[in-house]
């Protein structure tokens, strides 16, 4: 008998594992199955209810949870994109600063140059 249920709750469990998303009907299908397991079992009605009620109430507290990290994730992703975007024109902004300074730097060599070809020591 033991191992009969544990054939059935090994394989609910199976059909839930490996799927890269579990909706609230795939979570509501095993519920039912555990339930029909426990029940065809001989397991007491009441034992079953309680069991079970306290499955879902667990399964709603990590819903609860993953829901609130998935949040908390797209927040970050956000965050994480603003200050690329934010070192991107400040990388941006030095790029130009060093171009103006070797820019201002030629014409300074080139007036020195024309300088000194106009008055040689």
């Amino acid at each position: 008998m033991f191992e009969q249920i544990t054939d059935k709750l090994d394989g609910i469990f199976k059909k839930l594992t490996g799927r890269g998303y579990l909706s609230e009907k795939n979570i509501q299908d095993a519920g039912k199955e555990i339930r029909l397991a426990l029940l065809e079992a001989d397991v007491n009605y009441k034992v079953v209810k309680n069991f079970v009620a306290e499955i879902e109430k667990k399964v709603e507290k990590l819903i609860e949870i993953c829901r609130s990290q998935q949040a908390a994730n797209l927040e970050l992703h956000h965050k994480i994109k603003q200050l690329e975007e934010e070192l991107h024109v400040k990388n941006e902004a030095v790029k130009r600063q060093m171009e103006e300074k070797a820019l201002i730097r030629s014409r300074i060599d080139k007036l020195l140059a024309r300088l000194e070809e106009t008055n040689p020591s």
